[in-house]
Formats: C-alpha cells, sequence, structure tokens
C-alpha cells in the first residue's frame, strides 16, 4: 500500500518534477564544482611531483666576523671586499648524498638565478652565432680603418676607441658554459626550453665532458666523440681582456642538445645570451674552471632532488640533523620555485571550486528546505487523514523521505551525466583564462632602439636577453569521475535531503489528527 502511495504520489503530483529539476540544477552545479576541484587537487599534485622533489642547501655569509671577509684587487680598475668563509661544496654534497637515502640528484643550479652554475668561456678561433658583438666588432674595425687614414687623430684613438677595439677582437668569442651533475635533471630541460638530440645526458660520475647544439657543432664543425678546449674567460675573474685566457680545459663532446623554439636573434642580443652557442659542462669541471678563475670553486646555494616527492620533508629534516653541517653557516630551505607560478592558477581555481561548493550546498540546502516545507505544508489534509486512517507518522515521514529520495536519485544521475560533459569544458576554460599563456616574442629593431632612446633599459634587457620557458600550468585539466567522488557527493545529498525532510515535517507530526483537520477545513 505504501507503495503505490508513493508511486501515485510521484507521477501526480507535479510539484515533485519541480523539487526534482532544482536537485538536478543543486547537484549539477556541485558535482562540476567537485570534478574541478578534484582535478585542480590532482594537477598540483602532478606538479609537486615532477617538479616540487628538491629542496635547497643554501651558505650564509657572516658579516659579523671579518675574518670571512678579505679585499681583492682584480685590476687596476676594480677592487672589491669578497666573502672567503664556508660555501657549499662539491665534496659536501657528494657527502650528503652518501650519507641520506633516497638523494636522486644535486645541482649548483638556482632557479631564480640560472646563472648560479656558470663559467665564461673566450672561445678563440671558434665561430659562435653572431649578436651584438659581431655587430660592434664592424664598427670597431671600420674605426680603426679611419684612425689608420687619420680620419681619427691619435689621441682620440687612445682615449676613446683603443680599448673597445681590442675588447672587440675578444667580445665576439665571448660565450657562456653551464655546470651539471645530472644535465636531465637541469631546469632547462625540465621546463622545455632545451631538449637532448643526440647522444647522452651529463652524468654524476662524468668529469670533462660537454654538450653543444647542432648549431654549434656544424658552425665549427664538431662531432659527438670530438675534444673541445674550453678557454677560461679573463672576466671571470673580473679582469679585462687584456689579461688573455686564463687557463685551458679539454673536454669530450658526449651529446648534443638543442632549444625545443626559434629563438629571437638580432644585432642587440649578446652572443652569450645566444642558446645556440651555450656549452653544457658536467660540475666537477665547472668547479675546476672556477678555481683557475681564483674562486674556491664552490657555491652558494644548491639545489637537492629525491626520489620520492613524499619524501621531500624527511630527507630535509635528516639534512639539518646532520652533525658535522654548521648551522651558523648553512641552512635547509623548501623549494617550490619550479613550479609555484604554474600551480598558483590551479590553486586559485580549487579555492574558488571549494568556495563555490560550500555556498552552493549552503543557499541550496536553505532552498530546498523552504520549498519542501511549503510542499508538505500543502500536503497537511492528506498527512491528517492518513494519520486518521491509523498510519503512523513514522510511516508517512518514511514515505515523504522515500519519495522525495527518489526524486533525488533520478536528479543525481541526471547531474552525473551533465556535469561530466561540462567540467572538462569549464575547468579548462577558467584555467585557460587564469593563466594565459606568455608567447615567445621576436623585437624588431624599431622596439629596441625606442627602448635605448628612451633609455628604459629595464625594457631594453628584456627584449635582448634569451627567452627560456618557465614551468607552465598543464594546458587541460584532467576530469576523471571516480566512484569516490560520486558516493560522496551522493552521500552528501541524500543527507541533505533527510534534513530538509525531517525538518519540514516535524511541526507537523507532532499534532493530533483531529487539530491537523480543523486546521484545513
Amino acid at each position: 500500500m505504501a507503495k503505490k502511495r508513493i508511486f501515485l504520489s510521484l507521477i501526480r503530483r507535479k510539484s515533485n518534477w519541480c523539487m526534482c529539476l532544482l536537485m538536478a540544477i543543486l547537484a549539477t552545479l556541485i558535482f562540476t564544482g567537485a570534478l574541478i576541484w578534484q582535478a585542480s587537487s590532482q594537477s598540483i599534485k602532478e606538479l609537486e611531483k615532477t617538479y616540487g622533489s628538491s629542496f635547497k642547501l643554501a651558505s650564509y655569509a657572516d658579516r659579523s666576523n671579518p675574518d670571512l671577509w678579505e679585499y681583492k684587487v682584480f685590476d687596476e680598475n676594480y677592487s672589491a671586499t669578497i666573502y672567503i668563509g664556508p660555501r657549499v661544496s662539491l665534496e659536501m654534497l657528494e657527502r650528503i648524498s652518501g650519507e641520506i637515502d633516497g638523494i636522486a640528484n644535486y645541482e649548483w643550479e638556482n632557479k631564480e638565478d640560472l646563472m648560479n652554475n656558470h663559467i665564461l668561456l673566450v672561445q678563440m678561433g671558434f665561430q659562435l652565432v653572431p649578436g651584438f658583438s659581431a655587430s660592434t666588432a664592424k664598427i670597431e674595425e671600420e674605426n680603426y680603418k679611419q684612425w689608420k687614414k687619420g680620419a681619427i687623430s691619435d689621441q682620440d684613438w687612445q682615449t676613446y676607441y683603443e680599448r673597445y677595439y681590442k675588447d672587440s677582437k675578444y667580445d665576439i668569442y665571448d660565450t657562456v658554459a653551464y655546470g651539471l651533475n645530472n644535465s636531465q635533471y637541469s631546469t632547462h630541460f625540465r621546463n622545455g626550453t632545451f631538449r637532448l638530440v643526440s647522444g647522452r645526458h651529463i652524468s654524476p660520475s662524468d668529469y670533462h665532458v660537454a654538450m653543444v647544439t647542432p648549431t654549434f657543432a656544424k658552425l665549427n664543425g664538431l662531432k659527438i666523440g670530438d675534444t673541445i678546449p674550453l678557454m677560461v674567460s679573463p672576466l671571470n675573474a673580473s679582469t679585462s681582456f687584456a689579461s688573455g685566457v686564463l687557463g685551458t680545459v679539454d673536454a669530450v663532446i658526449i651529446g648534443m642538445f638543442e632549444p625545443t623554439y626559434e629563438q629571437p636573434v638580432n644585432e642587440y642580443t649578446s652572443e652569450r645570451d645566444i642558446l645556440n652557442n651555450w656549452i653544457l659542462i658536467d660540475l666537477k669541471t665547472c668547479s675546476e674552471m672556477e678555481k683557475i678563475s681564483g674562486w674556491s670553486g664552490e657555491t652558494s646555494l644548491a639545489t637537492i632532488y629525491v626520489d620520492d616527492p613524499s619524501m621531500t620533508g624527511d630527507i630535509m629534516e635528516q639534512v639539518k640533523r646532520l652533525d658535522w653541517l654548521d648551522k651558523h653557516y648553512y641552512g635547509v630551505e623548501k623549494d617550490d620555485s619550479s613550479y609555484h607560478e604554474a600551480a598558483a592558477p590551479i590553486r586559485t581555481l580549487r579555492l574558488a571550486m571549494g568556495a563555490g561548493i560550500a555556498i552552493l550546498a549552503a543557499s541550496g540546502a536553505a532552498l530546498m528546505y523552504l520549498i519542501l516545507k511549503h510542499s508538505i505544508g500543502r500536503r497537511e489534509r492528506e498527512t491528517g487523514i492518513l494519520m486518521a486512517l491509523g498510519i503512523t507518522g513514522k510511516s508517512i515521514k518514511r514515505q515523504l523521505l522515500t519519495e522525495n529520495l527518489i526524486l533525488g536519485v533520478i536528479a543525481f544521475l541526471f547531474a552525473v551525466g551533465i556535469a561530466n560533459a561540462a567540467a572538462p569544458m569549464l575547468g579548462d576554460s577558467l584555467l585557460h583564462t587564469l593563466s594565459p599563456k606568455e608567447e615567445m616574442r621576436e623585437y624588431t629593431k624599431e622596439e629596441i632602439d625606442a627602448a635605448i632612446a628612451r633609455e628604459d633599459y629595464e625594457a631594453y634587457t628584456k627584449m635582448t636577453s634569451p627567452q627560456t620557458k618557465g614551468i607552465e600550468a598543464p594546458d587541460t585539466l584532467s576530469v576523471h569521475t571516480s566512484p569516490f567522488s560520486i558516493l560522496v557527493t551522493g552521500f552528501g545529498m541524500a543527507i541533505l535531503i533527510c534534513l530538509c525532510v525531517n525538518e519540514a515535517m516535524e511541526k507537523t507530526l507532532r499534532l493530533e489528527p483531529s487539530r491537523i483537520l480543523s486546521m484545513i477545513a
């Protein structure tokens, strides 16, 4: 009998289907938000897993101890007070890696300053992709010819031109080498700026090895297996080119890499900023070349990578507890620099979805309660008759609850279908709005000239510097409907319906049948 009453009530009452439509809309919005929230959380975890499995080991300069500082004269034009205290050495990193399990790699690379692990080279006799120095050398050569012709006086030549003419003979060979312990962990490879073309990556066991670009190799007739002399520039020691090459280290080419995009290069681009002129070397060789330059062969900041991202915090604590690591000079810092910007729009999206779900649940519950209360109020006559016939209030409540749960199931099934179709499109649209892609662009000569004319050196530097990529947010969110999300959302909706029906029925069921009938007579 109860089943028949439920069936007749469902098909005869139009208000039931209005309630079903409300539930469907509410469930669709909540479930869509839940799917996007879940996909956002998963994307952040993937970014952390790929780029967040690292931390920093930093050395701190003790400014209170004068014994750790030294006044150094580099040449007649430059002197400075430099720090000579404890820094991060290769031996220290090797010891940490040997004593603590779970460390995959370490680099001198500082992700906020990618020049942290570099050595300037002056590759005399080699050909580079021409840039600013090549165009300047032509001007200096023309000035030299004018001086020889007598168009420029000897005094003006010596005062204004001679030094630049001599430097131009070195500038055209000025490039840079980056020291890497394991090149596949390098920021440039991990963020997609570089890719391995042939050969292999630099590994921790390598010594006196190098990687070059196919462009550099073609210009100089090089191939994998050839030996290349790496010429240490005097600029590393803050001296002029007049000092000549400070030293040479031979390295074997083991692999070739290339930029993944066409870098804009013009007469304002420095040769050392042209990616195809870069050389990658092993970290031991980089340290050796630093010592040739008169430095310690150590660094102020290193990045340590771990095998399991979930163990990063635990490994950081183990490093902090090493008794031989002086806490006065060294510290361990969390490193989310690689993916922080990429994760920011996803975190914003996740926060917005979480807030939206909470607001929808609260407002939906209030609206559902008001409609149910109104609907049940209109059924007081039916309730009074049923109670007069001896049907208990508990049975009546169970009937109304069953009716609304059936409506809820229908609404929820409809919502799951709609949300599955809408969530990927809505999520991707919101993600693209929050994280617009920054396109690589080529600046024209007119734009650069205009920046120079207005003395906007920040813009000039941006226009002429290499445009390396950063870690970017994913193009799409991977939205998947899991059984868990269906159960949680469905269970939450069922509880909401039960609470609303129970609250709406409470007052009516406390009355006697005769009282209910007299109220509606």
